[in-house]
């Protein structure tokens, strides 16, 4: 090899040594502003579901208080109930109890 063919190899070599580097810093770089755009991503993802959930406890709460309205509409409903059948039964009981009377005047 002579002096021309290992300058040209040792210019070579640097040139690839300094692409390196240099290409190397340029990826710190990206990868600094990946991380800072992650940051204000997660920021932001944080604030969005802090929000949703904020959102689906408050229906959450509505469906609640709808449930517990449409519970107390039914305990009124079926306590009307229960009173018509206490009623029913009572007057059922003195039906029988005329009928009972009357059934033992027709037999004596």
């Amino acid at each position: 090899m002579n002096d021309t063919q290992i300058l040209a190899i040792a210019i070579m070599v640097a040139a690839l040594l300094a692409g390196t580097l240099f290409n190397n810093n340029r990826l710190t770089d990206l990868k600094e502003l990946f991380r800072a755009e992650l940051k204000a991503t997660e920021a932001s993802l944080k604030l969005s579901i802090g929000t949703l959930e904020m959102s689906v406890d408050k229906r959450f709460d509505e469906v609640d208080r709808r449930f517990d309205a449409m519970q107390a509409s039914n305990d009124k409903a079926f306590q009307s109930i229960d009173n018509k059948l206490d009623t029913l039964l009572h007057m059922l009981a003195d039906h029988n109890s005329r009928i009972t009377k009357l059934e033992e005047r027709a037999s004596a």
